[in-house]
């Protein structure tokens, strides 16, 4: 099957879908469960008319014991997290950068669902007010406009 590349879309065109600005955003986990793991990497750019204008990107400390599997998958390590900021410090920045912005990410439900799991474990009193924008999944998106065989998708889900 031969698809055509991917073309970016104008500024324009952004705007016509009410994504003149959003953020693309991407988490690095400990694991898959966001009640039994943590976050251990938040990323985030924010586009406003088809370009990027600012970028967060941070390590996050923790307790967990990063797996072999995790650093296999991530590139993350025990020694790059030491002596970075706690998921107290982190989030309530990462929050502010998001702000109200449209948010877009690859099964991107995972990501908000830690988020969501870590702003609840926030001590009472500290949680980052978050008032996120509409959310749009590149997968959802994807599998919408690209209906394979069943033959030819992958045995595991991709994220």
């Amino acid at each position: 099957m031969n698809l055509p590349d991917p073309s970016p879309l104008s500024p324009a065109e952004l705007s016509r879908l009410n994504l003149h600005r959003f953020v693309a955003l991407d988490l690095e986990t400990t694991g898959l469960d966001p009640r039994s793991c943590r976050a251990l990497e938040f990323g985030a750019v924010l586009f406003e008319g088809g370009k990027e204008v600012a970028e967060f990107n941070e390590l996050v400390a923790v307790e967990d014991v990063i797996s072999p599997e995790i650093t296999r998958i991530t590139g993350i390590t025990e020694t790059d997290v030491i002596g970075k900021r706690s998921i107290e410090e982190v989030l309530p920045d990462f929050c502010a950068f998001v702000g109200d912005a449209p948010v877009i990410g690859q099964n991107v439900k995972f990501d908000l669902d830690f988020i969501q799991m870590e702003r609840e474990r926030m001590p009472h009193g500290y949680i980052p007010s978050w008032n996120i924008g509409p959310v749009y999944d590149t997968l959802t998106i994807s599998q919408v406009f690209f209906s394979f065989p069943a033959k030819f998708r992958p045995l595991f889900p991709v994220s």
